[in-house]
């Protein structure tokens, strides 16, 4: 029971930082332009995990999601590209460090701090980068039976033709 309410806690405290630090839809890129780099971006940051507590990628996930914006988004034309991975630990292996790790490797790097949220199963950090598309996520959480470290990259909010769009539907 404690792994499956680690996991929700985690999934909810992602998907609603996602969503606050994202600002208005840009006209200037589409879905397209900025799947690619959120997809590296995820893949350099989670790269960064010490090889030694890493263990295996539980799962990872590809999709565009709806922006929160002030009008509510009808319609979800304004949408933004996620990615993220889960990455389980070895046994015994510390969440928080392994997380922590992987964020001070992107802060040696120019990546800037822009929130960082503690609870009780879960640390949060959000990090950004002026040269980057992508706002990258680093959390950690212990879910008793194992650790694990989830990275996910969040591209910025563009607009669509909505969620049936061929454009949406082409990217997966």
């Amino acid at each position: 029971m404690t792994r499956s309410i680690a996991v929700a806690t985690l999934a909810g405290v992602l998907l609603l930082s996602g969503c606050a630090a994202q600002p208005a839809a840009t006209r200037d890129l589409t879905l397209l332009d900025t799947k690619s780099p959120v997809q590296l971006m995820r893949n350099e940051a989670a790269d960064r995990l010490d090889p030694a507590v890493f263990d295996k990628v539980r799962k990872s996930s590809d999709a565009s999601f709806p922006c929160v914006t002030e009008d509510g988004n009808a319609g979800g034309l304004v949408r933004q590209w996620k990615s993220s991975t889960d990455l389980a630990l070895v046994e015994g292996a510390d969440e928080r460090a392994a997380a922590k790790h992987i964020v001070d490797s992107l802060v040696d790097q120019g990546w800037d701090v822009e929130e960082s949220a503690e609870q009780s199963s879960v640390d949060l950090t959000v990090l950004s980068n002026p040269g980057s598309l992508a706002l990258i996520e680093v959390a950690a959480a212990d879910e008793s039976k194992s650790s694990l470290v989830r990275v996910t990259a969040t591209g910025p909010c563009v607009m669509t033709d909505g969620p049936d769009s061929a454009e949406v539907r082409n990217l997966g």
